[in-house]
């Protein structure tokens, strides 16, 4: 049933595909509170732009800046790799300590690079499109992340989003994120799933709407 689906055929399932699976973000972000000084500044190729990231799922296990809290394209490009998504696939303790090695464990094996992001006030992901024809993006809200403090955008809509709950995010196309809120951080979580047999299976068992 999903075997060689190519990416635009699975993303013509929606922009925004809500999925049945959901956790506790109150208990998500206790549990995070122990890795406090394990953020990173996100893709330190523009420091000016106020983000941090905290690795799910990455190169060797340690929670550490990196080249997966970077820009791949611009890293690759200075250090003269050939990095993509599917090279990072340890998991850090984020993962090993939290209830994230649970709720995951059906999927685990599609998961690549992923990690937690936090935009402070003022922080942004300016207009961009990920670009992968082998992997698609999981997102889960943890905490401020809607309007009117903080927003995702894919081309001119604005995404509602449940806190605590998965959803599939189509980021082929153009979309934004930013954090508009006064002194509130708005915390996510973005899965790169590698798109496989597995995974499709996976997405379509757990899909809210079939």
């Amino acid at each position: 049933m999903f075997d060689n689906i190519p990416i635009e055929r699975f993303m013509m399932l929606g922009d925004q595909t809500v999925l049945d699976i959901k956790v506790n973000e109150v208990e998500l972000l206790n549990q995070l509170k122990k890795f406090d000084d394990k953020w990173s500044k996100y893709n330190s190729h523009k420091p000016e732009i106020q983000r941090d990231g905290l690795c799910i799922i990455n190169e060797d296990g340690i929670n550490k800046p990196g080249p997966a809290l970077d820009s791949l394209t611009e890293w690759n490009r200075e250090n003269g790799t050939r990095l993509t998504e599917l090279d990072f696939d340890t998991t850090t303790p984020v993962y090993e300590e939290t209830m994230l090695k649970d709720v995951l464990k059906d999927i685990r094996s599609e998961c690549y690079r992923s990690h937690f992001l936090r935009l402070p006030p003022g922080g942004y992901f300016p207009p961009h499109r990920d670009f992968s024809m082998d992997s698609f993006r999981v997102i889960l809200p943890v905490y401020n992340c809607n309007p009117p403090n903080a927003r995702f955008m894919i081309e001119d809509k604005t995404l509602h989003w449940d806190h605590g709950r998965f959803y599939i995010i189509n980021t082929l196309k153009e979309h934004t994120l930013f954090n508009a809120s006064d002194g509130l951080d708005s915390v996510w979580l973005v899965l790169n799933v590698k798109l496989s047999q597995k995974s499709c299976a996976w997405s379509y068992k757990n899909m809210s709407i079939k």
